[in-house]
């Protein structure tokens, strides 16, 4: 082979690779598209198949995440409870359903919870165990329809 066709081919090898290495431009989408995250919340509920007192109250506020817990705030109730759901009820991350009432609720929504104030006797039968919310706690033992 000849020192012209080796310089030749060279050059050629240099150039693809070169051009394999270029950035690729990739479109944007049209209109940006927001992504809320929403903190991390224990989800303290009851044990199952645990027969308990279930109280009878009513109460509202929004369900917020502060330190990590889940607790039902008001404007008269600016602590709020830390909220311990009844096994019937169940959550995905964002969204609580009462599995009996077939009611769903997000977190940041105003919703009324069935049930009552409870004191911390309930911790030894809450999963997770030991958890760091501090009192006072509200039992919710349903959502009712009207949410």
């Amino acid at each position: 082979m000849s020192k012209k066709y080796l310089r030749w081919l060279s050059l050629s090898c240099l150039l693809v690779s070169l051009s394999a290495c270029q950035p690729h431009e990739q479109a944007l989408p049209a209109t940006p598209s927001l992504v809320t995250v929403l903190p991390a919340a224990l989800f303290l509920q009851l044990q199952p198949n645990l027969q308990w007192p279930e109280p009878a109250a009513l109460t509202s506020g929004v369900l917020k995440v502060q330190d990590g817990c889940m607790r039902l705030v008001s404007p008269h109730n600016p602590q709020g409870y830390a909220v311990i759901w009844k096994a019937s009820i169940a959550f995905d991350g964002s969204n609580i359903s009462d599995l009996q009432t077939k009611v769903q609720i997000q977190l940041g929504t105003a919703v009324t919870l069935g049930g009552g104030s409870v004191g911390a006797d309930y911790f030894a039968h809450v999963q997770p165990h030991n958890p760091p919310c501090p009192p006072p706690y509200w039992f919710a033992t349903h959502i009712p329809a009207s949410n």
